[in-house]
């Protein structure tokens, strides 16, 4: 397709706007509160102690976090989610123990960390955190008020000393990560203990197969059938690839080049098709000194 003839298509009319923005905005930092003019207030949190776990806690709007997923599915999937978090770690020889810190990274409203009280330790200190500062309050205010939400920035930068989180994992975090992913990824290295982990999903070519099967109803797979630039850049040889433009990527990785890319820092414990939706989940050590 001729590219004036691409431009006049809604796909190309949308990627030449997001590219007007790339050149005068190069970073979104994080996105603020929605508010109107006038005074702004954050209500106090009126969960009891101990409580804001599981099922009893409130679902959120779907404005804050919740596309695409009824009630029940936010619910069932974040719990699904955890327990096989859970048991993929043990099976890839992670101990957990009390008083581990433990970090989502990426946790939007909280769908999986009003899960993490199946976690196997009587103790454990919690943090969420997120760029979607909307969805953060809420999970502050109804979530247990034992974990901590908080901010922070696309800048791969986050408030904890080297080496003091013990678990740290994203749910579809990655998949939205570009230019900025190997950054991130030395940024997990600087946090994660001496025997901590990282359980961290991604995009990658296996997903492509399934949105050509049974993930084919998906707005990605619609893209993908819809554009053929798109199609033609997802069959290709590719390190990595991004669809959708900065404001919205959507990261695709060949799974060994991403295997590759973390070393030498970090090293590949264990990998789980389908372990988010379609995402593949990467279990990640740091490297053992010989």
């Amino acid at each position: 397709m001729a590219r004036r003839d691409r431009l006049l298509t809604p796909l190309g009319l949308k990627e030449w706007w997001y590219h007007q923005l790339h050149k005068w905005v190069p970073v979104t930092k994080y996105a603020p509160y929605g508010r109107g003019p006038g005074p702004h207030t954050t209500p106090r949190s009126t969960v009891p102690p101990g409580g804001g776990n599981g099922r009893e806690a409130p679902i959120p709007a779907k404005s804050l976090g919740r596309p695409g997923l009824d009630e029940q599915e936010y619910l069932d999937s974040g719990e699904e989610q955890i327990r096989l978090m859970i048991g993929e770690l043990e099976k890839a020889g992670y101990s957990f123990r009390d008083g581990m810190r433990v970090l989502e990274f990426g946790c939007s409203s909280g769908r999986m960390t009003r899960w993490l009280h199946l976690l196997p330790v009587e103790q454990k200190e919690v943090y969420g955190c997120d760029i979607f500062a909307d969805a953060v309050r809420w999970a502050s205010l109804n979530l247990n008020p034992d974990y901590r939400f908080f901010t922070n920035t696309t800048m791969p930068h986050l408030p904890f000393a080297d080496g003091s989180v013990d678990l740290v994992y994203a749910g579809s975090v990655f998949s939205h990560i570009y230019e900025l992913a190997d950054a991130w990824l030395l940024e997990i290295h600087r946090m994660l203990s001496e025997q901590g982990v990282a359980y961290l999903t991604i995009r990658e070519k296996y997903e492509i197969e399934l949105f050509e099967g049974k993930r084919s109803h998906t707005m990605i797979a619609k893209w993908l059938r819809e554009d053929p630039a798109s199609r033609e850049a997802a069959h290709s040889d590719f390190s990595a690839m991004e669809l959708g433009g900065f404001r919205n990527p959507n990261v695709f990785y060949d799974l060994d080049d991403f295997t590759r890319r973390v070393q030498p820092h970090l090293e590949v414990r264990g990998v789980v098709r389908e372990a988010f939706f379609g995402q593949t989940a990467v279990i990640l050590g740091r490297a053992r000194r010989s």
